[in-house]
C-alpha cells in the first residue's frame, strides 16, 4: 500500500524515478561527480542526484554507508515518512541520526514530498491541461541524451483522453 501511494504521488506529479534495491546497490552503486562536478549516486549506467528513502523498516549497513558517502559529497537524500528503526533487522538509532544530520525529512503528504523534490530537482517537469491544471493522469518519463531530452507521455485514464497538453521543463542551462 505504501509503495502504491508513493508511486502514484511521484508519477502523478510528473517526477520520473527508479526503485533502488539494496542488494543491487551494494553490488553496483558508487558515489561520484558528474562532468559539472555535481554529486551523483551511480547504479550501473544510471546516475541519480537525489535519493528518496521511504517505506523502509530496516536498512542494510551497506546502504547506510552508501547514503553517507553520497551525503558527504553533497548528494541530496530525502526521508519521506517514517525513518527506518532497524539496521539489518536489529533496532538501531543510526538511521534516525543520519536522517537528522544529513537528510531532508518530510512527511508522506503529497505537498511535503513533492515540494522537497522540486527544491532539489535539476530539471523539474510539469504537464498541464489546456485549463492550466496539472494533468495528474498523464505519466511522464524523461531521458537525457547529451544535449537533447526525450519524453514519453502516457495517459492512464482511458475514459478521458487528453487533447492538448503543455510540457514545461525548467533546466538551469
Amino acid at each position: 500500500e505504501h509503495y502504491t501511494r508513493l508511486f502514484h504521488m511521484l508519477i502523478g506529479n510528473h517526477i520520473d524515478f527508479d526503485y533502488g534495491e539494496e542488494q543491487m546497490m551494494e553490488a553496483h552503486a558508487s558515489v561520484a561527480r558528474d562532468p559539472d562536478g555535481k554529486p551523483v549516486l551511480r547504479v550501473g549506467q544510471m546516475s541519480y542526484r537525489t535519493v528518496v528513502v521511504s517505506g523502509m523498516e530496516t536498512i542494510r549497513p551497506t546502504t547506510l554507508k552508501l547514503l553517507s558517502d553520497f551525503a558527504a559529497v553533497g548528494g541530496k537524500i530525502i526521508f519521506a515518512g517514517d525513518i527506518p528503526d532497524y539496521v539489518n533487522a536489529v533496532r538501531d538509532t543510526a538511521p534516525m541520526q543520519f536522517a537528522a544530520e544529513h537528510g531532508i525529512c518530510v512527511g508522506m503528504e503529497d505537498n511535503e514530498l513533492i515540494g522537497a523534490l522540486r527544491d532539489v530537482t535539476a530539471c523539474p517537469i510539469t504537464v498541464t491541461k489546456e485549463d492550466g491544471t496539472a494533468a495528474r493522469d498523464v505519466f511522464v518519463q524523461m531521458r537525457n541524451f547529451g544535449n537533447s531530452l526525450g519524453f514519453v507521455l502516457l495517459n492512464t485514464n482511458r475514459d478521458h483522453p487528453t487533447d492538448a497538453l503543455t510540457v514545461t521543463v525548467k533546466c538551469p542551462h
